[in-house]
């Protein structure tokens, strides 16, 4: 999983490996999204709003489908050797706890095996092989938001290193094992990245098309083709169970790319993070409905809610400082915009209402851990507190 890659912006190498699919992100928030590949759940079925929370042991995931399961076994250093390793330890520590590190050169087969890569996320080309950051991305924001042609150049730099990389801890180990051509590969993002459109850099907020449309590309060499046009990340472990010729995930509402009834009209991004505040938490709340050619978007939360967000944005989250530089006022306005029309959805706004209400019906308590200051610290260097 590559991190903050757009579907406009997938690399051909990638693309030429195996068979794209244009994919509605089920989140702009990386534990959401990741929550959603995993299980085949949508955000109220599976509780994951934000970095400490965690799947419940009642959730599947497509790992458990297999006798042998792992996450990848690289850190990676944020800035410097005192911050310790970034991002990636908060999201196996928390969100994927009950599942070992292991190296892909050692995990017997058969395995279902998963690895996180910065990819485009900030700070945009600044990670090297080991997916070592040598800056923080509030540093990185201080510098050079505002200049919107640099960020663009240096976000196509982290994609060209997140290939290079994904051939290092992937294809290579794969091809030293002789088993490439017998291995599954699915490259894909959790969501895509604003670069400079309505004044924003970064991800999650304002839900845009740069954010909802991303890439996964199956690779396989008995796969050459599919029909399908659009899908979702709740798609992702049946059609893994359906190539792999293993029992679906009965709790999921996800179908197969590769069926020959696969017929998704549309998906949901969704988005319902918590903030700390001076006045005790609160939530930022954000429903979408997608389909290949637009979406509607509905900002739930109350004006209270969209008010401290928006300051937080513009004086403490370092990705604000785009926004303040080039003042955009429709960029400012999406935060708080009750409803808006992307492109030209073959549904209704009504439509998109009723389905995500629908879908906001059915949900689940949230299963929290207390942030350590470790990792608080970590993700405030992210550019994320």
């Amino acid at each position: 999983m590559s991190d903050s890659i757009r579907w406009d912006y997938t690399p051909d190498e990638i693309s030429d490996m195996g068979v794209s699919v244009k994919t509605i992100a089920s989140s702009p928030h990386t534990p959401t999204s990741l929550a959603s590949m995993v299980s085949g759940l949508w955000l109220p079925q599976h509780g994951v709003r934000g970095f400490t929370d965690t799947l419940t042991e009642r959730v599947d995931t497509i790992l458990d489908e297999f006798p042998n399961k792992g996450l990848s076994n690289v850190g990676g250093e944020l800035n410097d050797r005192m911050l310790g390793e970034f991002f990636n330890d908060t999201i196996y520590n928390y969100l994927f706890d009950r599942y070992p590190r292991l190296s892909l050169n050692n995990i017997e087969e058969p395995f279902c095996w998963f690895m996180r890569d910065p990819g485009g996320h900030a700070p945009y080309g600044n990670w090297d092989e080991d997916m070592n950051a040598l800056v923080s991305v509030p540093d990185f924001y201080s510098e050079h938001a505002g200049d919107t042609k640099y960020l663009r150049e240096k976000y196509q730099e982290g994609l060209e290193s997140s290939v290079e990389r994904f051939r290092k801890y992937v294809t290579s180990p794969l091809k030293e094992r002789d088993i490439l051509d017998e291995t599954l590969i699915i490259f894909l993002s959790d969501h895509g990245e604003l670069l400079g459109e309505y004044g924003h850099i970064s991800q999650s907020y304002p839900i845009s098309p740069e954010i909802v449309y991303v890439p996964t590309v199956f690779i396989h060499p008995d796969i050459d083709s599919t029909d399908a046009e659009i899908m979702s990340h709740v798609d992702l472990p049946n059609t893994i169970c359906d190539l792999a010729d293993i029992d679906r995930l009965s709790q999921s509402d996800g179908h197969s790319v590769f069926s020959n009834n696969y017929e998704r009209e549309h998906g949901y991004c969704l988005y319902n993070r918590p903030f700390p505040s001076f006045f005790g938490e609160f939530s930022y709340k954000v429903d979408s409905m997608w389909d290949e050619d637009g979406g509607h978007v509905f900002v739930r939360s109350n004006a209270w809610s969209n008010t401290k967000l928006l300051m937080g944005y513009l004086a403490r989250i370092s990705a604000g400082k785009h926004l303040r530089r080039k003042r955009n006022l429709r960029g400012i306005k999406l935060l708080f915009s009750e409803h808006e029309k992307w492109g030209k959805p073959g549904f209704s706004k009504s439509e998109a209402d009723e389905k995500l209400q629908d879908i906001n019906a059915e949900s689940i308590e949230s299963v929290t851990k207390s942030m350590d200051q470790d990792t608080e610290e970590r993700l405030k260097d992210l550019g994320y507190l």
